[in-house]
Order: structure tokens, then C-alpha cells, then sequence
């Protein structure tokens, strides 16, 4: 087998410090690396943060820590963390970034923001499904917070997304008496969770006294009565809302399951 060199496998300019295109190529092995590792975890769970004892890379575990520190030693390996210095704060635990590597994590995290960002093309005013048929969503990225105040970021593809180490996928369907509609699966399972759409009803924008703004036409109370729809996730007494339907479903699932 013919030996691979140096110059071969970095992508620099003639020009650039050499030090310089090796810290390049070391950002995008750490970028790599935390792909797989959001792929098998989790969507944007981890996120390196300076403190008075260092850099760390802190990662949402919740209940699953062991799981949490084994999934980062087998993708990440022993390079890049002080082992030593690795603590645990429920529902986080946090990995001492050595160093040296304290720029090279921030970029990498920069470069996986920026690839996800420039691979989400819908407009954030309409719901995503308006480009495909009904039910039938684009991929998008959705924030919310959990019960813990936490941000958590989802990555939505074929009304599918990984929620730590649960697969959830959503199927969506029109009843002719309730409106749209989802059935929430999570792990294969269907869940005790339903999805509804609450749309306002049309006399709402054509009146003044329900606090929605009046309708000028049928073109534009249909643009208003979308705009002003949400989407509701319930599950015998408990409830979550959103504008987007994966975050309302995601939010109950991290409470009740």
C-alpha cells in the first residue's frame, strides 16, 4: 500500500504557516468526531464553555451519565479531555479540554453551527411543510427549552429526529372533524402522545372582540389564521405548545418519559 503523506491529506494554502494548516486540519477531525458523536447522542447536546478552572465541554446526560461518559470516550477518545478533571453537575457532566486544544474545540463547534445553519433552507415565517405536501415536513433545526430551562436543539428529517437516545417519529394525518393531526412513535413505539393543530376559527378574524386582527379578505384571513395556528402535544394530564409541532413534541416527551 502506497504511504499517504503529509501534504496529501491537508487542505491549505501554499502560502499559510504550516502550524497554522495542521490546527485546520485538527479542527476538522474534532468536527468529524462531534458529528458522529451527535449522530449516536444526540443533536447539539454538547457545547464547549470557559470557566474560572478552564475550558469544558459540557454535554446534557440527564439520567444516562455512564451512558454519556462511555459514548464520549469511545467517539472522542483520550486525546483531547483531562480524564482527571471531568465532573459531574446533573443534568450536565463536563469534560476538561486540554489546553491546547481549547481553540481547536471552539472552532470546531463554530464549523458544525455553520454547516447545520447553511444546510437548513426554509423560511423561518412558514411552516416548513408549505414546500412539500401536507404532512410531509423539510428538514429544519428546532430549539426549545426544556423543563429545566435548558436549550435543546433537534434536527428534523423525514418527520423524524433523535432526542438523545431516542429515535421519535411523527405521522401526521387530516381527520374531516378535528383538523390536522399526529400520532407520535417513539423507538418504533407508538406513545401516549397525540398531536394537535389549533387553528382559530374564521368569525374570529371578521369581528372585533376576540383580540385577532380583521381579516381584509379570504386571502389574507387564510394567511392569518395560519399564522396564528399552534401546535398542541398532550398526553392524559399534561401539555406542551409550540408554533412547530416537533417541539411541542419533543418537550412532553422529556417530561413524561
Amino acid at each position: 500500500m502506497r504511504a499517504i503523506k503529509i501534504y496529501e491529506v491537508l487542505s491549505f494554502e501554499r502560502g499559510k504557516d504550516p502550524k497554522t494548516a495542521m490546527g485546520i486540519g485538527q479542527v476538522q477531525i474534532l468536527a468529524d468526531l462531534w458529528k458522529k458523536f451527535e449522530k449516536e447522542y444526540g443533536s447539539n447536546l454538547a457545547n464547549p464553555q470557559k470557566t474560572p478552572d478552564g475550558s469544558f465541554l459540557r454535554v446534557y446526560a440527564g439520567k444516562g451519565v455512564m451512558r454519556c461518559f462511555d459514548k464520549i470516550k469511545k467517539i472522542f477518545g483520550t486525546k483531547w479531555f483531562k480524564w482527571s478533571e471531568n465532573f459531574t453537575d446533573l443534568p450536565h457532566v463536563y469534560f476538561k479540554i486540554k489546553p491546547e486544544f481549547d481553540d481547536i474545540f471552539n472552532k470546531a463547534y463554530t464549523l458544525i453551527i455553520n454547516s447545520t445553519n447553511e444546510s437548513v433552507s426554509f423560511q423561518r415565517e412558514k411552516e416548513p411543510y408549505k414546500s412539500l405536501e401536507i404532512g410531509k415536513y423539510a428538514p429544519h433545526i428546532v430549539k426549545f427549552k426544556d423543563y429545566d430551562g435548558e436549550v435543546q436543539t433537534i434536527k428534523v428529517q423525514n418527520n423524524a429526529f433523535k432526542l438523545f437516545d431516542m429515535a421519535v417519529r411523527i405521522e401526521f394525518k387530516e381527520d374531516p372533524d378535528i383538523g390536522v393531526m399526529g400520532d407520535v412513535y417513539v423507538d418504533g413505539q407508538k406513545s401516549s402522545i397525540n398531536l394537535f393543530k389549533m387553528v382559530p376559527f374564521d368569525y374570529e378574524f371578521k369581528s372585533e372582540g376576540y383580540g385577532m386582527p380583521i381579516a381584509k379578505d379570504e386571502e389574507d384571513l387564510k394567511r392569518l389564521k395560519e399564522e396564528h395556528s399552534y401546535w398542541t402535544a398532550m398526553s392524559g394530564d399534561y401539555s406542551r405548545e409550540s408554533k412547530d409541532p416537533f417541539s411541542a413534541a419533543a418537550q412532553l416527551i422529556l417530561f413524561t418519559y
